[in-house]
């Protein structure tokens, strides 16, 4: 249940009982209120989508980028379904120079995609930024500094093609099977698998 299912339930009640004030109701009454905010507060979870994505409800308003599940890949597009099922079709462009940092991670069907874009004038989708997650995913230490670094499936870190650790923005620069080079304010910083 939710909070306004919740909130409707315990009014309904309230006027339910109202003129009638006694005491041993009351009581009943209030257990059951409690009885329903505990589990209104224990129900409200997340769910996961069959394919693994991202759902809507989890991506925040000021996530821009697009989550799914790549269904078919090649050197200048890609398609994924999307969390309710959408199936959309992005565009890599050609002509672009930095090319290998477009599609990071590799484009391999059946893996998860966190995908930034735009609209062409043409209304193409067209790929900016191709985030390969199943490669992301896992545990990272840093070379240099010895930090560690968890990329989880439940995507907290990543907002808007960006991973976030704690006050730090990191851009994904580079992602390899072993290796991972995000850059931030301080420079590039090289991540190896555990």
């Amino acid at each position: 249940m939710r909070q306004r299912e919740c909130k409707i339930i315990f009014l309904h009640l309230l006027s339910r009982y109202k003129n009638n004030f006694d005491h041993l109701l009351m009581r009943k009454l209030l257990f059951v209120l409690l009885i329903i905010a505990a589990v209104c507060a224990c129900t409200e979870k997340k769910k996961d989508n069959a394919n693994g994505s991202k759902s809507q409800e989890d991506i925040e308003i000021n996530d821009s980028a697009i989550y799914g599940k790549c269904v078919e890949a090649a050197n200048f597009s890609v398609f994924i379904t999307t969390a309710n099922g959408d199936t959309v079709e992005f565009i890599i462009p050609e002509d672009t120079l930095d090319f290998d940092h477009i599609k990071l991670g590799g484009l391999y069907v059946n893996d998860q995609l966190a995908i930034l874009s735009h609209k062409s004038i043409d209304g193409e989708n067209i790929a900016d930024k191709i985030i390969n997650l199943t490669t992301l995913f896992g545990e990272w230490i840093d070379e240099g500094s010895g930090k560690e670094l968890s990329l989880t499936e439940d995507l907290s870190w990543l907002k808007n093609g960006q991973i976030i650790v704690f006050t730090d923005t990191f851009d994904i620069f580079e992602i390899g099977p072993d290796t991972l080079m995000v850059e931030n304010k301080d420079g590039i910083m090289s991540y190896s698998r555990q």
